[in-house]
């Protein structure tokens, strides 16, 4: 393996951690609102409580499970070897599953165009993956919702935004690895454009 591969999988790997260590504290939460949840319905069960009065809980708990299984997944497939091309629909959805915050909260928005197929990035898949990842965490380290969309007029871009109006940071190292592997990154305080070497629809 040449020393930029080795350099550009040590990076998608930190941030991999990143995501993993924001992930952490919602997993844990969602597993702490899962027993709370439980042993409520248990000890009104127990004393022969209606179902109407348990099903509440017995909802929430469901729903912290659904996010829970979303997060596992999501990081399961991101520690699995990037195929190219990348699927940026896929990766974006993948991303917020992971960081999505198990109140239910709408802190993540995806606005992905309806019926136009998939849009994908033909940049290695590690690349592709750091490119969007370094950004999405900028965005997340401002205060607001975040907003992912894509584009694909003249080539697949993905544009990230938040509410907030300081200027976006992501990584030098981030920026100049993903740049030698043919991506462009433009940060602005609306937002992170980030453009792929080609599409594909399928």
């Amino acid at each position: 393996m040449s020393g930029g591969n080795e350099h550009l999988s040590a990076l998608w790997l930190a941030t991999l951690q990143r995501l993993a260590d924001r992930a952490a504290h919602d997993v844990r939460n969602a597993l702490n609102g899962v027993a709370v949840n439980v042993e409520v319905v248990r000890s009104r069960a127990g004393r022969g409580a209606e179902g109407s009065a348990i099903a509440p809980f017995a909802t929430a708990a469901a729903a912290q499970v659904e996010i829970l299984t979303a997060q596992v997944d999501a990081l399961v497939a991101l520690l699995r070897p990037a195929t190219v091309p990348v699927d940026l629909g896929v990766l974006l959805g993948r991303l917020t599953a992971l960081v999505q915050d198990t109140t239910g909260k709408d802190v993540i928005t995806l606005d992905l165009p309806a019926n136009s197929g998939s849009v994908t990035s033909s940049a290695g898949g590690d690349a592709t993956r750091l490119a969007v990842s370094g950004a999405f965490l900028a965005a997340l380290e401002r205060p607001g919702g975040v907003v992912c969309r894509l584009g694909t007029d003249e080539a697949p871009t993905v544009y990230i935004s938040s509410s907030a109006g300081e200027s976006f940071v992501v990584a030098q190292d981030i920026v100049d690895t993903v740049t030698a592997a043919g991506i462009q990154l433009r940060s602005s305080p609306d937002g992170i454009t980030l453009s792929f070497p080609s599409s594909s629809r399928d």
